[in-house]
Parts: C-alpha cells; sequence; structure tokens
C-alpha cells in the first residue's frame, strides 16, 4: 500500500506477475469433497471441472495418461448442452489449476457461450473471483467483449457491485465506455 492524499491508500498491482497479488484462500482451488472420500471414475468431465477434481479431468482429456479404456480423449473446447465451455465451469467455480491446465491444452480464453454468449471471464467477475480474473487476463482474455447483453467486463463487475474486481480492471487499463 502507499499513501495518495490524505487519508487515502491505493493498492499497487503488479500486471506481470503470474501470481495474484493478494492472499488468496488455499481452499478455493481444492475440491469441494474429499477426493479421498468419494469414487470420481464414473463422472463425466463437465461436473468433474465444477468440483475441482483434477485427476479425472485429466484422465477424460488425455486417456493415454491413464489408459485408453479410463479416458475419452475429451475436446478442451467442445461445448456442452447449455453452449458452455470447460473454461467457462471451471473459471465460474474457481478451480485455477483446472484454468492453467485447460488453457495448456488450448482452451479458447475469450470463447463465448450459456445464454448470455458471455466469456469465462465475464463469469468469473459474475462470482466475484478476483484472482480468476487475474489469470484469464494474463493469458490474454480480452475485457472488452460484450456478451448478447451488451456488457463489458467492467459493466458486469459493476452491476455485481465487486469494487475489488473493478479497482483490479480499471487498474489494467481497460477501456470504461
Amino acid at each position: 500500500m502507499r499513501k495518495q492524499g490524505p487519508g487515502k491508500e491505493c493498492l499497487l498491482i503488479d500486471l506481470n506477475r503470474d501470481d495474484p497479488p493478494y492472499p488468496v484462500d488455499p481452499s478455493y482451488a481444492k475440491p469441494r469433497t474429499d477426493p479421498s472420500q468419494e469414487d470420481y471414475s464414473s463422472w463425466g468431465i463437465v461436473k468433474a471441472v465444477q468440483y475441482g477434481i483434477f485427476p479425472r479431468v485429466v484422465q477424460l482429456i488425455e486417456p493415454e495418461s491413464v489408459g485408453p479404456e479410463n479416458g475419452v480423449g475429451y475436446d478442451v473446447n467442445q461445448l456442452d448442452d447449455e453452449g458452455v465451455s470447460l473454461l467457462h465451469w471451471a473459471a465460474i467455480n474457481n478451480r485455477i489449476a483446472i484454468v492453467r491446465y485447460l488453457l495448456a491444452k488450448g482452451a479458447q480464453v475469450d470463447r463465448t457461450g450459456g445464454h448470455l454468449a458471455a466469456t469465462p471471464l465475464h463469469w468469473a467477475i459474475r462470482q466475484s473471483h478476483l484472482n480468476m480474473v487475474h489469470l484469464l487476463i494474463l493469458h490474454g482474455a480480452d475485457p472488452s467483449i460484450r456478451d448478447n447483453t451488451g456488457l463489458a467486463c467492467i459493466h458486469v463487475a459493476v452491476q455485481m457491485g465487486s469494487v475489488p474486481v473493478i479497482a483490479y480492471l480499471l487498474a489494467t487499463g481497460i477501456e470504461v465506455d
């Protein structure tokens, strides 16, 4: 923090860092349930992404890593029945490790999907997942893309009342119109 006038402070963010510039609760990147307590072998790719079951996600995307009989070679850019990509589901559920993996496997960071035709960045902003917003922008997400209601990412952040996300987006130098 540094002082910005009488009694005011401003958070300086290094946008070249690959990690969030603030403390992150490690539980956000972990599965909601203890993986040792449940058999995930029958879970589909969307559910595994939503719940953050990283080994199952890898198994379904890279069947060669565990044997062809155990996986299906799922395309990371394929849309589900709702027109939503895996990256959307990982972003809205704040699954940092899975987002990194999907991006490394070629997931399209600005793919639109769902009934709002929104990007994964829009979805992360709707949930005020600042660390996810940071990660997606570092990987080239375009905050100026508008959903089918005409909202760019800054508008969504304002609509949701997410002051930290608004501040972060403004710090990146995005256009606000």
